[in-house]
């Protein structure tokens, strides 16, 4: 779901708790000993948690200086407990970009096709991070894009042994405990009248127990087995698309599954399925703050089933004829004993069937990437406060 009011123009808090500025789930001594430490400070400083600086987490009234009426509000609600805390350590992705790595994608460059891309991607002054992308088709008719994952550090994304399950990891049927947010805005989009699309993806690795097999086409060619994986890779997007071509956001069903090439995008035998799902259209200059609700990712890869066809679904294009397949079949797909992996936020631009000499340029910020997970058992008040316990189911 997405936030679309006047309350969420300058999303900066805790989506659980107001007051707790450390995303622990608790309201306590640490939250306010972290505004203490910042008292007096202005947004104008540098955004990071160090005394000379700016931490917007703590600025709780969000009125640009971190001052005893934020005090007030916590002390308010101090003591206050919610199962629900942030996973990684700076969700808010201050300190410029503490604890995130900026990953360049196998799935960008200069195509057969004829299209040129250049992109840039660095930590804004302040929070998050800034994204420029410009596609240029210099050949006449062709299609590319671009894409670049941004990740935390803590993940493997790109660890040798990523097919399997490594610590980080968790069991898919725990996904009900888990949501995430994405806070973010495009802020130029200039394209003229073709297929275009720029936003932001959630992704993350399904890391099966038993591989599944696949069949895949290859361009005219009939179905035939390729290989088996026990990977599946799951995409779900926030993007701004020309002529609304795209898929109707929401639903009950993935709106797009296709056959990936192996790393390099050469091996066949090392492929994988993508499974992508639209959870909005966002538009240019409108900050969008997005939840996706880990029940939704389970309830969708539950209705897959085991076996999976599907015949065309999007009209193909030059460059997804080249690098995915679209005519596939998927048996023996088994989600007993899987692990769950987020991985990266992805930051991707697309233009299809585009004019020659044609210029397509977009711009925009990623300011918060929230993974909370849901405690289970019981939790007590913190110290210094009345005390009380609270029963999770």
């Amino acid at each position: 779901m997405s936030f679309r009011d006047n309350r969420f123009t300058d999303w900066r808090g805790n989506h659980h708790l107001c007051g707790d500025v450390n995303f622990d789930g608790f309201v306590n001594l640490e939250d306010l000993e972290l505004i203490r430490k910042q008292l007096g400070n202005s947004e104008e400083l540098e955004w990071g948690t160090g005394p000379n600086q700016y931490n917007p987490n703590a600025d709780v009234n969000m009125d640009g200086v971190i001052d005893e009426g934020d005090l007030t509000l916590v002390k308010g609600v101090f003591g206050d407990v919610s199962p629900w805390y942030c996973w990684h350590p700076n969700p808010s992705m201050i300190n410029n970009g503490d604890g995130w790595t900026i990953n360049s994608s196998d799935m960008a460059g200069e195509f057969p096709v004829g299209v040129v891309y250049s992109l840039k991607t660095e930590f804004l002054g302040k929070r998050g991070f800034k994204h420029f992308l410009s596609l240029n088709t210099v050949t006449g008719w062709g299609g590319g894009w671009t894409e670049v994952d941004f990740r935390p550090d803590a993940h493997y994304t790109f660890n040798p042994d990523w097919r399997e399950v490594q610590p980080t990891d968790f069991p898919l049927e725990d996904l009900a405990g888990h949501e995430f947010i994405i806070d973010f805005k495009i802020n130029r989009w200039e394209l003229t009248g073709m297929q275009c699309c720029l936003g932001a993806y959630f992704g993350g690795w399904v890391i099966l127990a038993e591989p599944y097999y696949m069949f895949c086409s290859d361009y005219s060619s009939p179905v035939v087995y390729v290989g088996k994986s026990n990977i599946l890779e799951v995409m779900f997007a926030v993007k701004h698309q020309d002529l609304r071509v795209s898929f109707t956001p929401g639903g009950d069903k993935w709106h797009r599954i296709f056959y990936r090439l192996g790393p390099g995008l050469l091996n066949w035998e090392d492929g994988w399925f993508i499974l992508q799902y639209i959870l909005d259209d966002a538009e240019v200059d409108e900050r969008t703050v997005v939840r996706l609700e880990g029940s939704k990712i389970l309830s969708l890869l539950k209705g897959l089933g085991n076996r999976v066809y599907e015949k065309n679904p999007i009209p193909r294009s030059t460059y997804l004829q080249y690098f995915l397949r679209y005519d596939f079949r998927i048996t023996n797909l088994n989600l007993n004993g899987a692990y769950f992996r987020p991985v990266y936020v992805s930051l991707d631009g697309y233009i299809d069937w585009a004019i020659k000499d044609t210029i397509v340029n977009g711009e925009y910020e990623v300011y918060g990437m929230y993974h909370y997970i849901k405690r289970k058992g019981t939790l007590w008040r913190p110290i210094l406060s009345d005390s009380i316990v609270m029963n999770v189911s």
